[in-house]
């Protein structure tokens, strides 16, 4: 423990950064930090056997997640946020079980216990607690939080920044105004057809009890093949990406034909659980995680899906969850129980609320770096395609080539109208997962707007008539094909 004469030097205090802070408040957040690493020491769950222990984390995520629909509702913000903080607050405990809890063994029967619901609550709570300084101390380490030492074993981080900057910081955990053209507007559910209400009633009226607290079911393949082109059709709508696109054994069409099946067969199963808890006033605790072999995935995806069983396999090796580097269930949702070949464990709320598309690419870039690198190279004749079509009206045109050292110009939009010119630096920004992850994504834009200042801009825009010249660093560069801004309009709108 820190001397608390010496630490008594360091209170009270602003925000400080690390490279400004003294040896001895580096030396107390150390301490703290180091208190902090072994918080699972005293966890209860760890007595279990590993797989047991991994199926009830599950269990208890799901937990969060009904009470917070029970609450307020199954499309708020609040459930946003729940399912984010749940799945990754369950994996940080998953990971404490696998490193060092117990080894698996066979268990016949799984059975949800009030002692149970105890060790579970107790697991999570101290991984939300830990949570904090999985968050705040890497970002002290890199100098993007500040820190208040408020007493030896207490300490505040704080986003050092201005207001922008605490905008910004706001924008990427979600928050929205409520008014104007930025506010948050949320997608309205999609309401059931009569046909799949009435086949939800048929396989609901064909279910059996397993004991107090679980259920079965026989595969529910007409319904799947109802509600299978709805799924379909939500991943194509929200996919940047050309299905041709080369994820390793597979491609991004197989992966969202895939993916759609998956969502299909979750969604399934959690309205099933839903009206079992309601109509019987016991949730199917023991039953609301999915366990099947790899095998048994493999194959009912493939038949459903059709994509080819060696390819869904390829999948559910990607998606499943990684002990050591995964970062939460929305990425990660095939959990293996005691083997990846025997028991693979899926909590279907989590990945009804993924973003399948940008996760997959994660995936790829940790598991197959030259893939997702030659996946990268394609993006910008994808976003420029994109972007031609949206700022057709500005004649985009890019990229331009300068003479070096000068950067290249991604793309140039102008509006003769206003006598602007946009010159623009491209980046596709893959969305983050990890703090570390946020700390990259942000130095990615900051080396674009260094680039963006080394274009010296001296000379002016000819709007009138068919050409238009500018200088760029004393060199003179002209472009014939660009019309006048009325005449390009005209197009547009013709």
């Amino acid at each position: 423990m820190a001397d608390p004469a010496v630490v008594a030097n360091v209170l009270p205090m602003a925000p400080c950064l690390k490279r400004n802070a003294s040896a001895e408040l580096i030396e107390s957040i150390r301490q703290i930090e180091a208190r902090a690493d072994q918080c699972f020491r005293s966890v209860k769950i760890l007595g279990l056997p590993a797989n047991m222990a991994l199926w009830s984390l599950l269990v208890g995520g799901i937990h969060l997640v009904e009470r917070e629909c029970d609450m307020r509702g199954d499309n708020t913000a609040h459930l946003d946020a729940t399912l984010i903080n749940t799945s990754s607050l369950v994996s940080t405990a998953m990971k404490w079980v696998t490193r060092y809890g117990n080894q698996s063994s066979l268990v016949e029967r799984r059975s949800w216990t009030l002692d149970l619901a105890a060790k579970v609550n107790e697991a999570i709570e101290l991984a939300h607690n830990y949570g904090g300084f999985l968050n705040a101390l890497p970002m002290w380490h890199k100098n993007r939080y500040g820190v208040e030492l408020l007493s030896p074993i207490h300490a505040r981080f704080t986003v050092i920044g201005s207001d922008t900057d605490r905008r910004v910081s706001a924008y990427q955990k979600g928050f929205r105004p409520k008014i104007g053209r930025h506010r948050s507007e949320r997608a309205r559910k999609i309401e059931p057809t009569a046909k799949v209400r009435e086949l939800f009633e048929v396989v609901y009226s064909g279910c059996r009890p397993v004991g107090l607290l679980g259920f079965t079911y026989s595969d529910p393949w007409q319904l799947w093949a109802e509600l299978l082109p709805d799924y379909q059709s939500r991943l194509a709508a929200i996919s940047r990406r050309n299905d041709s696109l080369s994820l390793g054994d597979y491609t991004l069409g197989e992966f969202k034909q895939f993916y759609a099946a998956l969502l299909t067969v979750c969604a399934t199963h959690e309205h099933l659980c839903f009206a079992w808890g309601r109509n019987t006033r016991f949730y199917p605790n023991e039953s609301v995680v999915m366990i099947r072999s790899l095998e048994d995935w493999s194959n009912i995806l493939s038949k459903l899906s059709r994509v080819p069983t060696t390819s869904c396999q390829a999948i559910i090796k990607d998606l499943s969850f990684d002990f050591s580097s995964s970062p939460n269930l929305h990425v990660c949702p095939f959990v293996p129980l005691r083997s990846s070949e025997t028991e693979m464990a899926l909590a279907p709320h989590f990945p009804l609320h993924s973003r399948a598309d940008e996760n997959i690419l994660w995936v790829c870039s940790r598991l197959r770096p030259a893939q997702f690198d030659a996946a990268s190279v394609m993006k910008e004749s994808e976003m420029f395609a994109a972007l031609g079509k949206t700022c057709s009206r500005y004649s985009p045109q890019g990229p331009i080539h300068l003479p070096k050292p000068t950067p290249d110009i991604d793309l140039l939009l102008t509006d003769d109208d206003s006598s602007t010119v946009v010159i623009a630096e491209l980046k596709w920004i893959r969305k983050p997962t990890k703090i570390f992850e946020r700390i990259e994504r942000d130095e990615d834009v900051l080396k674009g707007f260094d680039q963006l200042r080394k274009i010296d801009l001296t000379g002016g825009f000819c709007t009138s008539g068919s050409e238009r010249e500018f200088t760029l660093e004393g060199s003179w560069y002209a472009d014939e094909e660009i019309q006048a801004g009325t005449d390009r309009d005209a197009a547009a709108a013709g």
